[in-house]
This record gives C-alpha cells, structure tokens and sequence, in this order.
C-alpha cells in the first residue's frame, strides 16, 4: 500500500524518483549501494539539471555494481519546478 502526501516545490527543486533496484544495486562483495550513498550522491552534485543528475546517478550505480550482475531494474526519473 502506498500513502498520499502533498508538497510543494519551490522554484528550482526537484523531485528524483527511483526503483529499489537503485539503492538494492549490489557490488562484487554483495554491497548494497544504499539510500546513504544515493543521497552523498546527490549531495555531491549539486543543482544540476535534471539529465545531468539521473545521469550521474546511474554511472554512479554502474561503477558501484562493477562486473556483478544487475538483479533488479534500476529506474531513474528528475523532474524539476521551474516557476511560474
């Protein structure tokens, strides 16, 4: 089950949506990337467009999972408020 929650964005935020699979991503020695990792990520990066930090997010993924099969989806999606 899901729960409803309303927000409101300020002009320039954004909102990332993704798939356990993101987070759940496992390395060689069965490491899960983690939602910690995602947000030092993202902390990282800044504000960046929304193309530029799911790429980021997903290279930062790959590299983390090395040659370890992908055992889930990983799906990303940013969208940004731009005003007005």
């Amino acid at each position: 089950s899901y729960a409803m929650k309303r927000m409101v964005l300020a002009p320039g935020e954004g909102l990332l949506l993704y798939s356990d699979g993101v987070t759940e991503a496992m390395n060689e020695g069965d490491e899960l990337y983690s939602e910690e990792r995602l947000l030092e990520v993202l902390d990282d990066l800044g504000r960046q467009t929304p193309e530029a930090t799911v790429k980021a997010v997903m290279e930062s993924v790959l590299v983390f999972a090395g040659k370890a099969p992908q055992a889930d989806d990983i799906t990303l999606m940013m969208v940004r408020y731009s005003g007005g």
